[in-house]
């Protein structure tokens, strides 16, 4: 049996929770309809050891995942990028395949 996968792209944002809506605006000014928010509940980075208060929640942050065609994936990549140092966003970017298209 011979299993057809398809090439995608895999992004993953880390934003601080308060900005998601502002990250979804994005996501669909390029077409992206489907994605995914994961909570966290703290990490570590350069900055230091950070973790959700859960009181105010202004500093909880969030993984905002989608699985998309590679041409939105950059496209978003280049509106995102002058936004990563001034929001403190972690972007990343992989090569994924997957087995049923239709659902990306």
């Amino acid at each position: 049996m011979t299993i057809h996968l398809i090439d995608k792209a895999r992004i993953e944002i880390l934003i601080d929770e308060p900005l998601v809506g502002r990250l979804v605006e994005l996501l669909h000014k390029h077409r992206i309809e489907g994605y995914t928010v994961f909570p966290s509940s703290g990490g570590q980075g350069l900055a230091g050891a950070w973790q959700d208060d859960q009181i105010t929640r202004a500093q909880q942050k969030v993984l905002l995942l989608a699985v998309v065609d590679l041409h939105k994936a950059q496209s978003l990549a280049a509106d995102i990028e002058p936004l990563l140092d001034a929001y403190g966003m972690i972007f990343m970017l992989s090569q994924v395949k997957v087995l049923r298209d239709s659902k990306f």
